[in-house]
């Protein structure tokens, strides 16, 4: 009676262990899938019809995929890839589907507004082009973007100023309208001087990345970071820059005020 009894309670510690060990390589399932994971870059925004997009790039996904996600692929770094969406719940749900399609590590970047990508898409799936602004980054520059390779750390972690830096830089708009980059009030805008349609905010982000963006900036034009004068700087050949130049604007004590053209509306 005991023996038998002694082998039941046995048999059940061991179907027991059996359904533990189950439950732990269920748990451990998902981290160790192959897909990469995704980082949000949060405090930033950006507008892609400003900043623009790597052609290449983007068409290396889904068009399906981009359709209904509505996120845009924008930029490819060395070992990294950076998105636009709507907003951090969109991205959320459709970023796991994107990073499938993708060879490198995706980052997150949310847009200014949702009419930006709407434009953008359908400016992307063969729109009227006479009313668009110029969409795609330079082929020079984009040779510059893909050889970056510190928008993420060591450890994974996003870098915010090479990735605003870059885009900024990057931008078709940029050899065509000048851009401003400056802190209002608790965050940081880069404003571009888009023609006749006035300045349009195309990049807002912490202000805490302000100087460091700043000094970026600086470095890439050859210049001192601050200076109580303008100091202007020119953009490196090889980086496909020769065609921009940067001026440094000492601190601002006083408060600023732009008055630019309303365009009429037709009736």
């Amino acid at each position: 009676m005991l023996s038998s009894r002694c082998m039941a309670i046995k048999k059940k510690k061991k179907a027991k262990a059996k359904s533990k060990k189950k439950a732990k390589k269920k748990s451990k399932a998902p981290s160790s899938r192959s897909v990469k994971s995704s980082v949000i870059l949060s405090g930033c925004a950006v507008d892609p019809l400003l900043v623009g997009a790597d052609k290449e790039f983007l068409d290396g996904f889904p068009r399906k995929l981009i359709q209904e996600s509505a996120c845009l692929p924008l930029r490819k770094y060395r070992g990294a890839g950076l998105v636009v969406a709507r907003n951090e719940k969109e991205a959320v749900r459709f970023l796991p589907k994107l990073q499938r399609s993708c060879d490198v590590r995706l980052m997150v970047v949310t847009a200014l507004h949702d009419y930006g990508i709407d434009l953008f898409l359908r400016y992307w799936e063969g729109a009227d082009h006479r009313t668009a602004p110029p969409l795609w980054i330079p082929e020079a520059r984009r040779s510059y973007v893909n050889r970056l390779s510190d928008t993420l750390s060591v450890s994974g972690k996003i870098q915010p100023v090479p990735v605003i830096t870059s885009l900024l830089l990057s931008s078709p708009l940029a050899s065509r309208a000048p851009v401003l980059v400056t802190g209002l009030g608790q965050q940081g805008h880069a404003m571009f001087l888009h023609g006749m349609a006035g300045l349009k905010l195309g990049v807002r982000f912490s202000s805490k990345w302000i100087k460091p963006v700043h000094q970026r900036l600086s470095d890439e034009f050859d210049m001192e970071a601050e200076s109580a004068d303008l100091v202007e700087g020119k953009g490196r050949r090889e980086k496909g820059l020769d065609d921009l130049s940067g001026l440094s604007l000492p601190p601002l004590k006083s408060p600023s005020f732009i008055i630019e053209p309303r365009i009429r509306r037709r009736s």
